[in-house]
């Protein structure tokens, strides 16, 4: 309720390092020295080149909707050293209090960076404690909230930091920050999976980093390293089969998006007596808890749904599952179940839609399926 100003004071003291504090008023506190020192680099991937095999069900007509995606050549993934980084309450990942680049793994434009600066300048107000961390790693990014971001940008990023770096890691000891506000429980879940040291940043406080190593993208959002995720399959797998047992019967799953905001099926209705003729258990993953979702997943030999993060359940299916998702007849770009179900070893099927309103994305559509024609090709597909 004071009207005295708060501000955040940075003071840059030669080879020593820099000092952080609040001053309140004409008293300075909780100032914090942070030292310099040269960052090694921590090479966490290297160069490599994936191949995905076509689509089952795939005609030369729509060849052009996936074939993009038979091959890429992925980057060496080396992780930048930020010093004397500043984690502002929310999370946002600063040095001297401005955003990087980095943290976007798909660029938000100028109006959408100068958003997430203001609100991250607009955290400094909300600090009310400080955090020293002399190595610190940092894995997300502005959308690993998203379920899907989360699995395969940030776990991606954990599994190649225990098969390549967990030796150099416990040397430097290094502390995987984890940002305020995910809190999940598929976050705290899957992070459990990793023998890493973590620190959760609480609501209020701001994280001061000597040497933070920044962790960038082990390969672009929707792309993904062979032996990555199938080393998360593993591990997750093993996680969650340890203390979950696969409590349903059913092998046929149909996931719907009904409670989603956006992208939904219009007739869905007709599509559901679909499944049902088709002996396939209908679930909508927006009602039930992550660990009922993997109970639901695990072991599922076949999985049908409109384009969205449910697919990700994919990771829990039996190798060599049936993957059908139903995506708009335009699209060649939202690849990224296509792939990952091709680096799981499944096989992959597509079903094309109609967008509702044409001039919409694929994220903000909603879509029309000819339900006869779906009926006919589920037959052909369940063989």
């Amino acid at each position: 309720g004071s009207s005295r100003r708060l501000r955040i004071l940075i003071s840059c003291s030669g080879r020593s390092g820099v000092e952080v504090g609040i001053q309140c008023g004409g008293v300075v506190s909780a100032v914090t020295t942070v030292k310099k020192r040269e960052l090694d680099p921590l090479i966490v991937y290297d160069t490599e080149s994936v191949s995905r095999k076509p689509p089952i069900n795939v005609i030369p007509e729509h060849e052009c909707l996936f074939s993009r995606e038979y091959s890429r050549e992925l980057a060496a993934v080396v992780a930048s050293g930020i010093r004397n980084a500043l984690v502002l309450p929310g999370g946002a990942l600063t040095r001297y209090g401005i955003l990087g680049h980095q943290i976007f793994n798909i660029s938000p434009g100028v109006v959408g960076f100068l958003k997430r600066q203001l609100a991250a300048v607009w955290g400094v107000v909300g600090i009310r404690r400080f955090k020293y961390v002399e190595n610190g790693v940092w894995v997300t990014n502005a959308g690993s909230q998203n379920f899907f971001h989360w699995l395969f940008d940030v776990l991606q990023k954990l599994e190649a930091l225990d098969q390549r770096c967990s030796r150099e890691m416990i040397a430097r000891r290094y502390t995987v920050l984890v940002p305020d506000g995910y809190d999940s429980d598929y976050m705290l879940e899957t992070l459990s999976a990793f023998d890493f040291n973590y620190y959760f940043q609480s609501s209020g406080e701001c994280i001061l980093v000597s040497d933070l190593a920044f962790i960038p993208d082990v390969s672009p959002t929707g792309n993904y390293r062979k032996t990555l995720v199938q080393g998360m399959r593993s591990r997750l797998k093993c996680r969650f089969e340890i203390t979950l047992p696969a409590s349903r019967k059913s092998k046929r799953i149909y996931i719907s998006r009904r409670s989603a905001k956006f992208r939904k099926i219009l007739n869905e209705d007709e599509i559901v007596q679909v499944m049902l003729k088709h002996a396939f258990e209908i679930v909508d993953m927006d009602t039930i808890p992550f660990r009922e979702q993997i109970a639901v997943m695990m072991g599922v030999e076949v999985v049908v749904s409109l384009h969205g993060a449910g697919l990700s359940h994919m990771l829990w299916m039996v190798e060599g599952g049936k993957v059908i998702e139903i995506r708009a007849e335009d699209d060649m770009h939202n690849n990224c179940y296509f792939s990952l179900a091709s680096d799981l070893s499944l096989d992959y099927y597509y079903f094309l839609a109609q967008k509702s309103d044409a001039k919409k994305s694929t994220q903000r559509a909603d879509f029309f399926v000819d339900v006869g024609t779906f009926d006919e090709q589920i037959s052909r597909f369940l063989g």
